[in-house]
């Protein structure tokens, strides 16, 4: 058997007859996807995933089944396995009361969008994976928010490029991708701002204020923005060439050879 086939059940209400919704079916499969994705995105540290999904085997009878086989994208670069593997023992550790190591906050947060499907008509939803069974029911997604824990914050300031804005409806949300630490944060900015961020978007910036982290992270993942400081463009920087001639006296009557010396001799 493909080792990236796996089966979805969906158990509907008792008032059902535990048939599905059609607007349950659309958003818990939707939940899984994106959750498989995420997965995969951080296994290729990419934004491009390398796995699709194709629907194998479909069924109306109680319960309601769809089978899925992982395919890669690219024939050459095949995680199909390893996405597997990892979503559905992440799915059973959370059961059990903890979530890997490698689990931060996002993660866990797209995976409790899956346990939001229960909030509506849903009764359970099952997946089986080789010899696997994992039932998550009603009570998956107050595991999810105890595992994440609750929030701490602090003053300070993290750096990263403005990469994604949000205005509608005056939301007031951008976000800026780190070189080191987190891969994304969400920062929320006050209308006075507004014409710092438009001339940020693009821009590697300096953002100061409020920042948000969960008890299991290490770094901030959201920011109530007090200030924005954006950094020169490379191109804007000076270059050695620029900076001759900038100090004229600073060796004093000493040439620069003797002045030179006379540090390493200091030395």
């Amino acid at each position: 058997m493909n080792k990236s086939i796996f089966t979805i059940q969906l158990i509907g209400s008792v008032e059902d007859n535990e048939n599905i919704r059609l607007s349950d079916f659309i958003q818990e499969l939707t939940s899984i996807k994106e959750t498989l994705i995420e997965i995969d995105r951080r296994i290729t540290r990419t934004t491009k995933p390398s796995t699709d999904f194709r629907i194998i085997d479909l069924s109306r009878a109680s319960p309601s089944c769809i089978v899925l086989e992982a395919i890669p994208i690219e024939p050459e670069i095949d995680n199909t396995s390893i996405v597997i593997d990892k979503f559905i023992s992440g799915l059973q550790s959370i059961t059990k009361g903890f979530a890997p190591k490698d689990f931060d906050s996002p993660l866990l947060e797209q995976f409790e969008k899956i346990g939001k499907g229960l909030r509506r008509k849903l009764k359970e939803v099952k997946f089986l994976y080789k010899d696997l069974s994992v039932i998550i029911g009603k009570t998956f997604e107050g595991q999810i928010l105890k595992l994440i824990g609750e929030s701490q914050f602090v003053d300070g300031s993290i750096e990263g490029t403005l990469e994604m804005i949000n205005i509608h409806k005056k939301v007031n949300k951008f976000r800026i991708y780190p070189i080191v630490g987190p891969k994304k944060v969400n920062c929320h900015f006050p209308e006075s701002l507004y014409n710092d961020v438009i001339k940020a978007i693009g821009h590697y910036i300096n953002v100061k204020g409020k920042l948000e982290y969960k008890e299991r992270d290490d770094f901030p993942y959201t920011v109530n923005v007090d200030s924005i400081e954006i950094y020169p463009d490379e191109n804007e920087l000076p270059t050695i060439f620029d900076l001759r001639g900038i100090a004229p006296n600073a060796t004093g009557s000493l040439s620069s050879e003797e002045f030179v010396r006379k540090l390493r001799d200091a030395n």
